[in-house]
C-alpha cells in the first residue's frame, strides 16, 4: 500500500485561517445589519413603551 500524502502544514493553517477571518467578516456584517432591527427606545405610536 502507499503512504497517503498530506497536505502542506502551512497550506492547511493558512486555508484554516483564511476561513476563520471569512466567517469574523460575516458575523461582523450581520451584527452590523441587525442593528437596524433593533426599536429605538422609548415611547411607541400604540401607547406602549420600548
Amino acid at each position: 500500500m502507499r503512504e497517503l500524502e498530506l497536505p502542506n502544514a502551512d497550506f492547511f493553517a493558512a486555508l484554516v485561517v483564511f476561513s476563520l477571518g471569512i466567517i469574523v467578516l460575516w458575523d461582523g456584517w450581520m451584527i452590523w445589519r441587525s442593528t437596524k432591527e433593533i426599536p429605538s427606545l422609548g415611547n411607541l405610536a400604540n401607547g406602549g413603551f420600548a
